[in-house]
């Protein structure tokens, strides 16, 4: 006897977005098939679903690959959260968001960051600037330029 789990077919119901199975499994009557509809489920499960159906397909190599992607570290979501602070004009957010990316020794010490950041400054000084926030603007763009500029 097989030991293995059976695959079994399932789609995706358009309108809710949950996984809809389509077979029953052999030890279920009849009348008592799995339609009904459920959450997706988590990354996890689906990585390890993915690593089911390559593993009784026969699929070895696609397998070890699929393995060896699943156990890489994936990239933070940090770049669009500050491009969403930029876009914003959430000046604070964004130098906090920088801060936390970049390190310190280079934000002291590359020229070419220090620029960046200056530019970025203006930039937040005179475009991103919020309406009738003239003064808090200019006296953070004045404290930079006294501090950092």
């Amino acid at each position: 006897m097989n030991s293995k789990p059976e695959v079994r077919s399932v789609r995706v119901n358009k309108k809710t977005n949950n996984y809809v199975s389509q077979n029953r499994r052999p030890d279920e009557p009849p009348g008592q098939r799995s339609d009904a509809p459920t959450k997706k489920p988590p990354k996890s499960d689906l990585a390890s679903i993915v690593a089911e159906y390559l593993e009784l397909s026969g699929c070895q190599k696609a397998l070890e690959y699929f393995k060896q992607e699943s156990e890489r570290p994936r990239p933070s979501n940090d770049k669009a959260t500050l491009l969403g602070f930029f876009d914003a004009g959430s000046r604070d957010l964004f130098f906090a968001r920088i801060g936390k990316m970049v390190p310190s020794e280079i934000r002291e010490s590359n020229e070419a960051f220090r620029k960046l950041e200056f530019y970025l400054h203006v930039y937040f000084f005179a475009v991103k600037r919020p309406a009738g926030d003239n003064a808090a603007a200019h006296q953070h763009f004045v404290a930079y330029l006294e501090s950092r500029g």
